[in-house]
């Protein structure tokens, strides 16, 4: 983790400290699952992701694994109170996708226009269309996957 609360790409030189919503909303999930979710870490990185939730689409490589992974830790927050913002951020952007068979198409991207590539259309409407469903249950749903959410166990003391 950067110092303002970003997961970087990489700790090489030149990759280390340029944080990602994305990286930082799957990083916090994974110390809120161990029961870390109110550490100060935590707590900064839910702060970064924040301020860059705009910009999960924006994410290397797959946009739809940034958007599961920020959707599930603005669930995972505090009174889940960032969901909100969340929702009325993605939702046209999810519907928008949306396409007359009922599935949902992958999106293009700065990065994918440049490098003439899209991770998210490579796998297919299955994929797009599977982390789209996970999403919209937890929209619609007030505790569809409770063993994503239920209270993390303690830990024992070392």
């Amino acid at each position: 983790m950067a110092g303002d609360g970003g997961v970087a790409y990489s700790t090489r030189p030149g990759q280390a400290g340029y944080g990602d919503p994305g990286r930082t909303a799957g990083a916090y999930f994974a110390l809120y699952r161990n029961n870390l979710g109110r550490s100060r870490p935590a707590r900064k990185m839910l702060k970064f992701f924040q301020r860059g939730m705009d910009k999960l689409p924006s994410g290397h490589v797959s946009p739809m694994m940034h958007l599961l992974a920020g959707a599930i830790a603005c669930k995972a927050s505090p009174q889940g109170k960032h969901w909100k913002e969340y929702w009325k951020t993605y939702r046209p952007y999810f519907m928008s996708s949306r396409l007359h068979s009922g599935a949902f198409a992958a999106r293009p991207t700065r990065e994918s226009r440049a490098i003439r590539s899209n991770t998210d259309r490579n796998l297919g409407h299955c994929w797009t269309t599977g982390t789209l469903v996970i999403i919209l249950n937890l929209a619609q749903e007030s505790d569809p996957y409770p063993h994503l959410f239920r209270a993390p166990k303690k830990r024992p003391k070392p």
